[in-house]
């Protein structure tokens, strides 16, 4: 910043000891050769050399503010633009009221505005490691891994590897191919038990409709013998229904449930809508491992999900049970989620990657590749370290540790349990160049009244730096 202008003082001082000596092998030069007139300047020149080395040092120190004032002016500039990026996100931010849910049909129709570049959603929550009140508290930022990219700037110092690389490897696919009930289902049923017997503990079945939403049908309490255990669908839903995951629950706190095994074998649905009148079809055998996960704890991971023999005769007292065998084995340890245990369909069986800033990781001593157990909003999320970031926008590294991970993935998982329905709470809207700016906030004020805006150009309008007020400094 400062090294021209240390440069030009530098030759000052040189000058001034070398001016001396100049003037006098000049007049000398000049008594010579030259005319009267010249050498008689030169004369005097020789005599008293600093009398006219004043100006020259303030031409150059002149020069000097001029060089410092434009370097700082450009540097105060560009850090600003930095500065805003990081703060705001995006070309616009949109933080909507705490009532105010983010939906589908308004980030198509902010897509819609002419000029408008990629519209991504994201989570904003403060989370806790582990799955007691005392852990360690954190700021959970969940966006779209492969869109947010594209409308954010990174800078080469926000991480050791380029954080675009980063956030790609948040974008994993852990849904596997849905398992729908087939059309006209109007009941689910599914045989179980558990060993030891427990009272007043439940199987559940969680149900999610084409709009995403789960519901939680009951299929009552669980035996200590195999029963068959059936329940209702709800009607009235138009398109297919997925069967996301199995439960069961017990009134008891977070380590409070009681250690048992339960076993499944053959879910199964009635059509009623099938030709010839009701008919009973098998849904899931569980004759092989398949892709399901035991859901987290307030003891970490400690439900398992595995496969045991099948009783001779099993399901030969329904309709449409199927002989098989093996049935589905589920351990469940004293950690419960609120009561709730069970498993889930997951593609992969991995926890969720995160990345995490120094600052997470100094003060929860958490490691790269770990799994650990977060609790988001009251729920239990697996999550595992795939990459560490010093900085990400919106973020303050300095003052609260920090992950990142993917909003699709991370509300996929949250919502398993149907017991509570988590939406994105923020939007980052990238802009086109030439873009009718005035047209996009009206639009933004309209699908978002209330919103908190966060608007790039007009923060950079407002930060223009003066270079008097520099020069000032």
């Amino acid at each position: 910043l400062f090294s021209p202008a240390m440069f030009l003082v530098a030759a000052a001082l040189i000058f001034l000891r070398l001016f001396p000596l100049a003037a006098r092998i000049s007049s000398w030069v000049t008594a010579r050769v030259g005319s009267a007139w010249v050498a008689v300047g030169f004369w005097r020149l020789g005599r008293s050399p600093y009398w006219y080395a004043w100006p020259v040092l303030l031409l150059v120190l002149a020069s000097g503010l001029a060089v410092v004032s434009g370097t700082l002016a450009s540097t105060l500039e560009r850090s600003n633009q930095e500065q805003i990026a990081y703060e705001v996100g995006a070309d616009l931010h949109i933080v909507p009221g705490s009532r105010t849910r983010i939906e589908a049909g308004q980030l198509k129709a902010l897509e819609g505005v002419d000029g408008v570049g990629p519209v991504t959603k994201a989570l904003r929550q403060r989370a806790v490691y582990g799955t007691t009140a005392i852990g360690q508290d954190f700021m959970l930022l969940a966006v779209e891994s492969l869109a947010y990219p594209k409308i954010a700037s990174f800078r080469e110092d926000f991480a050791q590897k380029p954080v675009k690389d980063l956030l790609a490897r948040l974008h994993v696919n852990i849904k596997p191919d849905p398992i729908y009930l087939p059309e006209g289902t109007t009941e689910i049923g599914v045989w179980a038990r558990t060993d030891p017997p427990v009272r007043n503990h439940f199987l559940w079945a969680v149900l999610r409709d084409p709009n995403g939403r789960n519901m939680t049908v009951t299929l009552g309490p669980i035996a200590g013998e195999w029963t068959y255990q059936s329940a209702e669908v709800p009607q009235g839903i138009q398109g297919p229904i997925e069967l996301v995951s199995l439960q069961t629950f017990e009134q008891a706190g977070p380590d409070g449930g009681h250690p048992n095994l339960l076993y499944m074998d053959d879910v199964q649905v009635i059509r009623g809508n099938a030709p010839g009148g009701p008919r009973v079809e098998l849904l899931i055998d569980f004759e092989e491992p398949g892709l399901w996960t035991g859901l987290p704890t307030s003891d970490g991971l400690d439900t398992t999900y595995g496969m045991a023999g099948e009783p001779a005769g099993l399901g030969t007292a329904v309709i449409g049970s199927a002989p098989g065998r093996t049935v589905a084995r589920v351990v469940m340890g004293r950690g419960t989620d609120n009561g709730v245990r069970g498993i889930y369909r997951t593609a992969t069986a991995a926890p969720i990657p995160v990345l995490a800033n120094p600052l997470f990781l100094q003060a929860t001593n958490a490691r790269e590749g770990e799994p650990f157990v977060a609790a988001v909003s009251g729920a239990y999320a697996p999550v595992v370290i795939v990459g560490t970031v010093t900085y990400f926008p919106t973020l303050d590294p300095l003052r609260q540790p920090f992950l990142i991970g993917d909003v699709d993935t991370l509300i996929e998982f949250l919502e398993l349990r149907g017991l509570s329905e988590f939406r994105a709470n923020e939007v980052f809207v990238g802009l086109e160049p030439g873009t009718n700016k005035e047209e996009v906030v009206r639009r933004v004020r309209l699908a978002f009244p209330g919103a908190n805006l966060g608007d790039r150009t007009a923060l950079l309008a407002e930060s223009v730096v003066d270079p008097l007020a520099v020069a000032g400094w």
